[in-house]
């Protein structure tokens, strides 16, 4: 399911009310935001659950990389405000 980013918009629907809409990452045509398959190309948009679970457990991971980051700068800058 790899292709290029979406770009997400609002238009109106025929009753008026806002309608989010997207572009295809397949075809570029305009989509509903909720279509589960493309009306122009055919091609599934959604997400297999394996790739959710996945992608969840490597935003955790970079959390905690962040954070011991944030924690070794802070120990740096500390060090050298004790050497100067």
């Amino acid at each position: 399911m790899a292709g290029p980013a979406t770009s997400r918009s609002l238009s109106r629907s025929r009753n008026n009310g806002p309608v989010e809409t997207m572009r295809c990452p397949f075809c570029a045509e305009e989509i509903l935001d909720e279509a589960s398959v493309c009306r122009y190309c055919g091609n599934a948009l959604l997400i297999p659950e394996g790739l959710k679970v996945e992608n969840e457990d490597l935003k955790q991971q970079v959390l905690i990389l962040e954070t011991e980051l944030n924690e070794l700068h802070r120990a740096q800058a500390k060090r050298r405000k004790v050497h100067q």
